[in-house]
């Protein structure tokens, strides 16, 4: 399988009004959509009703989305693991960003890294 990083860096959206996110929605245009592809499935990041940035998943075979993260903290940027089981992505849900990761099916997130810094970016290696 290929493994394929999707990005849309906000300077390169001009017309914000011709941008939709994959929930059909109008694209928050000061953010960047983040997404990684894995097969037939998309994991992205979207505001979820609790006004926060969550993980989904997209089949997109079926059409069906599954909301893979709830906390308080804003969770972004996932990244396929090499094999599509696992999804890593930074969460702000202790306060500071930091790496998690969890099943790419859904379940509980394990805490990846534990420093003072601010932790973005994951990014598996193959």
């Amino acid at each position: 399988m290929q493994y394929l990083q999707l990005s849309s860096p906000v300077d390169d959206i001009t017309h914000p009004e011709d941008h939709t996110s994959l929930e059909g929605e109008p694209a928050d245009y000061e953010r960047a959509l983040e997404s990684t592809m894995r097969g037939k499935r998309i994991a992205y990041s979207n505001e979820a009703s609790d006004d926060n940035l969550e993980i989904f998943v997209k089949n997109l075979t079926d059409g069906t989305t599954k909301r893979l993260t709830n906390s308080a903290g804003s969770d972004l940027q996932p990244s396929w693991s090499p094999d599509g089981s696992k999804i890593a992505f930074a969460s702000r849900r202790t306060g500071q960003y930091q790496i998690w990761t969890m099943p790419a099916s859904g379940g509980s997130p394990t805490r990846i890294t534990h420093t003072t810094t601010m932790e973005i970016s994951p990014a598996w290696s193959h």
